[in-house]
């Protein structure tokens, strides 16, 4: 008795011991699925989380696609864009052990409505079959717009070309580079020409280029010289259109400038005048006089002349001079020498008019408004000089000239009236500065609704050092394409609309709104 006492109070007893271990056995047995649980929640996340990324991932691919490239067929395939999509892609991890992971697409075209452009809609659901579940497959979605959707031209260069950028002989090359990342979307490329007045010269379409860069000819031997405006424009085979790139270019197929149609001459006190109209060659460097006192013998008597006429003081009274005009071009073309004229100066001396009053020159938005009072002393006509040069005779009656001169360059402005006895003393010299040119809003109407017509604005002033391109936008019927804050100058308007071009050539005085008929 005193023996169970002590072993009672010192330990367990064999039943007791019995019931512990049963009840631990309870215990574990039931942990066991909650492990097995925490187990299966995490590998369920982790699939999700490399779902969810592989849908970002394919939504991210899809933005860098051309507009055209976004079809179901396209990101169906799994070769497709170097094998960037695809309807399945498997994950490996340590053991090899993979997971295969499907990938739905959908591909929603919404076409253009009222003000809003040409949009797709894409949706990508990503999941995968099998246990860990339940799947909660993740769906991303994207709206991208047609806007510019078509291949972009990132150069184009027009050739043969002369040491002062003349193109000086045919064929003209023409040579437009699509940029890299559009080069297989790109199905052709259409080359336009234009006359400085926007009319259609010839359209060649090139549907094959190497590594992007594509190459058309011109025949130019018909063509007139003059400055010509030359574009490039890519397409998609869905006809989708990208930027107009444009340059202008002058044309001189080393052909001599042409006769100086209309001559003057006047005779005065111990002078004669001898002008003419300014040579319409493009590439006019400067005029030469003949003269004589034997017709038909002229020899040169001045070269290298600027201006469109002169004073004769080296006369004779008595003599009559006979003189003729021809220009040159800044190849050394020589034209043919115009209309032979003659006159003797007068013999009669009397007094040469007074100076002109009232001299003024004012700037009123691009020209240069000039006015005077009559000279005294009956002139016969004033002599108009800007920067030094001849500029115009105006009619006597008039005593007011308008000069068309823009706005980047300042110029200088003197009188002088003159009779058959000679010249008035000269006016005072006035000046119109440079001016910063106003800015006006373009507004470019179209009368097609889809798909919508790629507009080009570029600015081809002279004084330029380039065309520069104020950006392309697009227009349909009911949307205008509009640009604000455009500085005076003469802009050439490009639109192209399912393959056809036109062009308009506008000088940019006032808000204008330009339409396009196709």
């Amino acid at each position: 008795m005193r023996m169970q006492a002590h072993l009672r109070t010192s330990g367990f007893s064999m039943v007791e011991l019995l019931v512990t271990v049963i009840l631990a056995g309870i215990v574990f047995a039931s942990m066991v699925p909650l492990f097995i649980s925490a187990e299966v929640k995490s590998s369920g996340d982790q699939m999700r989380n490399i779902a969810l990324n592989l849908a970002q991932d394919r939504i991210e691919k899809v933005r860098q696609l051309d507009f055209d490239q976004i079809t179901l067929a396209n990101l169906q395939s799994s070769s497709f864009a170097n094998s960037q999509f695809g309807t399945s892609w498997t994950s490996y991890s340590g053991g090899g052990a993979t997971k295969t992971y499907s990938i739905a697409y959908t591909v929603n075209n919404v076409a253009a409505n009222g003000t809003n452009p040409a949009y797709v809609v894409v949706k990508v659901v990503v999941g995968w079959a099998g246990k860990p579940t339940p799947n909660y497959t993740p769906a991303l979605q994207i709206v991208i717009t047609r806007d510019y959707a078509g291949p972009q031209i990132i150069s184009l260069t027009v050739g043969p070309t002369n040491v002062n950028g003349v193109v000086n002989s045919t064929p003209v090359t023409l040579t437009a580079r699509v940029g890299a990342a559009d080069v297989a979307s790109t199905a052709k490329v259409v080359f336009s020409i234009f006359t400085q007045s926007g009319s259609v010269v010839t359209t060649i379409t090139q549907t094959s280029g190497s590594s992007g860069v594509y190459t058309a000819s011109w025949d130019a031997s018909s063509a007139a010289n003059g400055i010509y405006a030359f574009q490039a424009q890519a397409y998609t085979s869905t006809s989708s259109a990208g930027n107009a790139w444009s340059r202008r270019a002058t044309l001189q197929l080393n052909t001599a400038p042409p006769v100086l149609p209309t001559v003057h001459i006047g005779a005065g006190y111990h002078f004669i005048g001898f002008w003419w109209t300014a040579s319409t060659a493009t590439d006019l460097a400067y005029y030469q006089v003949w003269r004589s006192t034997t017709s038909g013998a002229e020899t040169l008597y001045y070269d290298d002349m600027l201006s469109p006429g002169f004073n004769d003081l080296n006369v004779t009274v008595g003599t009559t001079y006979y003189y003729q005009v021809r220009a040159v071009d800044t190849d050394g073309n020589v034209g043919p020498l115009s209309a032979q004229l003659s006159a003797a100066p007068g013999t009669t001396s009397g007094a040469v008019p007074g100076a002109p009053g009232s001299f003024n020159v004012t700037r009123s938005n691009d020209t240069a408004v000039i006015t005077w009072t009559a000279s005294s002393g009956s002139p016969a006509g004033y002599h108009l000089f800007r920067d030094g040069a001849i500029l115009a005779m105006p009619d006597v009656t008039a005593r007011t000239y308008t000069d068309t001169i823009g706005y980047a360059t300042a110029h200088t402005y003197y009188l002088v009236a003159s009779s058959a006895y000679g010249y008035s003393p000269a006016t005072s010299t006035k000046q119109v500065n440079a001016a910063t040119p106003p800015t006006y809003t373009m507004t470019v109407t179209v009368n097609k609704s889809t798909p919508a017509t790629s507009v080009n604005v570029v600015q081809i002033d002279s004084y330029l050092t380039q065309p520069y391109d104020w950006s392309t936008k697009s227009a349909t019927s009911s949307s205008s394409a509009v640009w604000t804050g455009l500085p005076y100058g003469t802009y050439k308007v490009t639109a192209a609309w399912s393959g056809t071009i036109q062009s308009q050539t506008i000088t940019f005085n006032s808000a204008k709104t330009v339409p396009f008929t196709f």
